[in-house]
């Protein structure tokens, strides 16, 4: 498999709020610890706890954005948790697919999440970050 490790935070994915920012910069380092494990050939519970990991780190981010959700009138409130939502199942399912066969976890996966998170970053939280800040949130 052919690393997609990151080797530094891109700079065009922050959103010019610390917290968000700190929280995206961890989930990308949770990705590469996982993409590593995986790459070195780690054991299925390495790989595992690795992933599960990930997945808890991303609910506590997407639970500190929604937090903030309700401390004004954000417009894309209800769109936003969608996403989350639709993202936490896609993982859980990529999870439960790894757990059954875990040749199923490839760089066609780890393309989703590399995609997943640009895109979310770059649109749903660049768009909340400008809110905060216009709100005088943070």
């Amino acid at each position: 498999m052919n690393s997609m490790i990151i080797k530094e935070y891109p700079s065009n994915l922050i959103v010019g709020v610390d917290f968000i920012d700190s929280q995206h910069k961890e989930i990308v380092e949770k990705i590469k610890n996982l993409i590593q494990i995986i790459e070195s050939n780690g054991t299925i519970d390495e790989i595992l706890e690795s992933f599960d990991c990930f997945l808890n780190y991303v609910k506590y981010h997407f639970d500190t954005e929604e937090t903030y959700f309700d401390l004004f009138n954000y417009k894309d409130k209800l769109r936003h948790i969608a996403a989350h939502q639709i993202f936490l199942n896609t993982l859980v399912e990529l999870e439960k697919n790894y757990f059954e066969n875990p040749d199923k976890i490839n760089e066609s996966v780890l393309f989703f999440l590399e995609k997943w998170s640009n895109t979310h970053i770059l649109s749903l939280d660049l768009e909340l970050a400008k809110e905060l800040i216009d709100n005088k949130i943070v």
